[in-house]
């Protein structure tokens, strides 16, 4: 038990602080997300202590935080932690793909909280990268929230595009035998 791990390795082992976003994990699937945040909370404590503010650990557990708030409706304070996330990701020096999730989460947020240019640049990064790296076949999601982005600006011509590329990646990864995000 967490309360055992403490006693013997103390409140600010890393140990203790993986125990912890295990148990906040949980309670966030339990939909429990007061406890989720409180212990997330408590895990970037204990990994900031322990490895240090800038810690690729601590840009992880402030997503989660963020997802959390997100879940909660709560766009603004999700913004404010994936975006320190985003750069502690920048200062690690995350692989790109990984910074691309970054871009997706930010932009999501952006888009349920209604700033539509911002999620639109965000999402537009996501689509970049993701063709450069992994090449079109693997972008059907993301031409998808690009679509549905430039559908609410109403840019018809531009979103009916990008429902066209997302098919068509679509189509490209059915043959190809790939799944497409």
């Amino acid at each position: 038990s967490l309360a055992v791990k403490e006693a013997i390795l103390g409140h600010q082992h890393p140990l203790i602080a993986g125990v912890l976003v295990s148990l906040a994990g949980a309670a966030q699937r339990l939909s429990r997300l007061e406890e989720a945040l409180d212990r997330y909370q408590r895990a970037e404590t204990v990994f900031m202590s322990a490895v240090g503010r800038d810690h690729i650990l601590v840009a992880e557990v402030k997503n989660c935080i963020g997802a959390v708030h997100a879940e909660k409706r709560e766009y603004e304070e999700a913004l404010g932690w994936y975006q320190d996330a985003l750069l502690l990701y920048k200062r690690a020096g995350v692989s790109e793909l990984k910074l691309a999730g970054q871009y997706r989460r930010i932009g999501e947020v952006l888009r349920m909280n209604g700033e539509l240019r911002q999620a639109l640049s965000y999402l537009l990064r996501t689509l970049e990268v993701r063709n450069r790296v992994l090449g079109k076949r693997h972008s059907a999601l993301s031409h998808f929230r690009v679509a549905e982005v430039l559908l609410r600006l109403g840019e018809l011509d531009l979103s009916l595009e990008h429902y066209k590329q997302a098919l068509e990646c679509h189509g490209l990864a059915a043959h190809g035998g790939h799944m497409t995000r």
